[in-house]
Parts: C-alpha cells; structure tokens; sequence
C-alpha cells in the first residue's frame, strides 16, 4: 500500500528514502499466487528506496542471499537501547523469581505458562496483554496486564522488575524476525540474565555465546527449559561475571550513541 506513494515521492523529490525493516522477509503462504505477488511487491518495495536497514542480522543474511543485486542497497544495525535509563543498581532481588514480558506474535505464551505450572517453585512476573487472568493460571504466576501503548506500567515500573528477577525468559516462535531483542538487551543493560529460544531470527549471534553474556535454549521443549533454569539457579544466580559480561556486551554493541553513528554514516554517506 505504500508504493503509489513512494512512487511519487521519487518522482517529485530529491531526498533519500531510507526505511527500517523487521520480519518482512518471514511470510511465506501456501497459495502459490500469493508468494508470487509477494515477491513481486517487495522486489518492487526494495527497488524503490534508496536503503533499507536491518535490525536483525539473519534477516539481512537472508535478503543478501535472495536479493544479491541489491546488496549495495542493504545495511546492518542492530537494534540498541538507552543504556542510561536500563542500568544496573544493585537490589535486593525477589528469591526465585523470573521475568516474562512481551506482547508481539512471536512468543510462545501457551509454552510460558506450562512451563510456569510445572516450576512450581519460582515465583513468575508475567507482563502481557497476550494473557488473560484467569482461575487456569498457575498459582506462582502474578500478571501485570501491560503493553507500551496503553501505558498501563511505566518504563521505571519495567525497570524495576527486570533489577528484581533474577532471569527474564524469552520462549520463541521459530521465525526469521528479531522477537524478543528489546526485552532481552533492556534486562541485560540492568544486569539481569536472560534465557532464548535460538531461532533463526537472533539478532547476532557471533556477539553472544551460551552461558556467557546470554543462556540459549535450542528449542520450545519443557524439560529442556526446566532443566536450563533449574542449572541456573544453582550455578549462575549470583555470578559476577556473567552480569559483568552481560552489561558490557550491551554497552560495547547495542548503545544508542553507536545506532545514531551508524545512521549517520547512511545518511551522510560519510
């Protein structure tokens, strides 16, 4: 829908068409008409802006493969977060408890809450607006029902939970798009671990390694995840260095001073 206007814009004016791209390349349907205006439409897409900037490094691995020709087109920067508001000030943390927070289509909710009922012995922080209280809910889950632009919590209220849990939990949706990426280097700026799925959609996976700055589970299993936090908890609740780790790789890679330099480096082309 965006291509008349697009269109006229090259037609019209000078200035350079520069857009963010995230999970476009990830439909594909079965109705063979379908993928083919698809592709159409985004070749068309591509063709008519000057750049396109990618958040996730797969996806931009990805249309580099698919769309070789217009490889000069394509850029890579990774989505960043405001170091200086998610920071760490160490708390007094809530025994056993874990994070989850999201609203988008790539999280496993219905995996979530199983695997909360069957780890009866933490306490989880559910804050979605994908989950509706009710008597079903696992006893150990508190719901905070929240989302950005309803602004039921604010971001200090956010912050706080992230420096209270111990470990924010990020189940995925095996997808091409980046999920999970602003809720997992938030809770890492303020120094609390984090455990992903690893889909094929991280963001850049040569920046992390497991058991490091990052905890990656393989796939959406229950006994898998069970057994990854339970080692958790025993080996890496407290450890130092993996919070150091963490903290570090966010603000050497994922500052909001190194993202506004490398748009700038687009625009000016300098």
């Amino acid at each position: 829908s965006s291509l008349p206007l697009i269109k006229y814009l090259n037609f019209y004016k000078k200035n350079k068409k520069i857009v963010y791209v995230m999970g476009l390349f990830n439909v594909v349907h079965k109705n063979k008409l379908k993928n083919f205006l698809r592709r159409f439409f985004i070749g068309a897409f591509i063709k008519n802006f000057d750049h396109l900037i990618f958040l996730s490094k797969g996806e931009y691995d990805f249309v580099n493969n698919n769309y070789s020709k217009l490889k000069d087109k394509f850029s890579f920067i990774p989505f960043s977060v405001d170091t200086a508001f998610w920071n760490y000030e160490k708390e007094k943390k809530i025994s056993n408890q874990i994070l989850f927070i999201g609203n988008d289509g790539k999280r496993d909710y219905d995996f979530a809450i199983n695997l909360a009922s069957r780890l009866t012995d933490y306490q989880f922080i559910f804050v979605t607006n994908k989950i509706q209280q009710s008597p079903d809910l696992p006893s150990n889950v508190t719901l905070h029902n929240g989302s950005w632009h309803e602004n039921r919590l604010t971001d200090s209220d956010i912050k706080d939970m992230y420096r209270n849990s111990y470990l924010t939990i990020i189940p995925l949706k095996e997808s091409l798009q980046p999920s999970g990426q602003s809720v997992a280097l938030q809770s890492m700026s303020c120094g609390t671990p984090v455990m992903i799925t690893k889909t094929s959609g991280f963001w850049e996976s040569e920046k992390f390694e497991d058991k490091k700055n990052i905890f990656f589970v393989s796939k959406n299993d229950t006994n898998i995840w069970e057994s990854n936090i339970v080692s958790f908890f025993q080996n890496y609740k407290n450890d130092e260095n993996l919070r150091n780790n963490i903290i570090q790789t966010v603000k050497e890679n994922y500052s909001l001073e190194k993202f506004n330099s490398e748009i700038k480096k687009i625009i000016f082309n300098y």
